[in-house]
């Protein structure tokens, strides 16, 4: 596999594949579940199923990305295993990628949004090639890109799905020059 250009930092994209950091008040607006989701939450068995969908939830009203549940911050699980009236000690080993997924497209369903799937990814290629011929720098392309990914209402991927576009982009519009 070819190397991808460096558009940002370490940190940054440390930072861009991480959940966000709330504080106080945050955590309150951002983990607030409507009553549908509330009703949802309560038919799950485990604390884990309980805290991660609340927590996954939070994190992409946020970002609109979704993180593993290694990535889950220890004050935010502790908020709301407290908010749930559970143990802050969970077990994200319980939290299996089968219900991962499962809860990622109730969240996806509840905010209208649609999966990051192949058709997404052409739809963003597009665009950077697009992007390429405006000879925009690399960061705004990436940023461009995933405001892009907002407008149309499409989970935004990690770093690298980025990075692996932008590159390949830049690469065929040089070879068309």
């Amino acid at each position: 596999m070819s190397t991808h250009i460096k558009i940002l930092n370490r940190k940054d994209i440390n930072s861009f594949d991480s959940p966000p950091k709330f504080h106080g008040e945050e955590r309150k607006r951002f983990f607030y579940l409507p009553k549908a989701a509330s009703q949802l939450v309560e038919s799950f068995r485990t604390p884990a199923n309980k805290v991660g969908f609340v927590l996954q939830y939070g994190y992409f009203r946020a970002s609109n990305k979704f993180y593993i549940a290694q990535r889950f911050h220890e004050n935010d699980v502790i908020f709301v295993a407290n908010k749930l009236q559970l143990t802050p000690a969970i077990d994200f080993k319980k939290y299996t990628k089968a219900t991962f997924a499962r809860h990622q497209e109730h969240i996806l369903e509840q905010f209208g949004f649609h999966k990051f799937d192949g058709s997404s990814k052409s739809a963003l290629m597009e665009e950077a090639h697009s992007l390429c011929s405006k000879q925009i720098k690399p960061r705004l392309m990436f940023l461009s890109l995933v405001d892009f990914l907002r407008d149309n209402k499409i989970e935004i991927p990690k770093y690298n799905t980025f990075a692996e576009i932008i590159t390949n982009a830049l690469r065929n519009f040089e070879k068309v020059l």
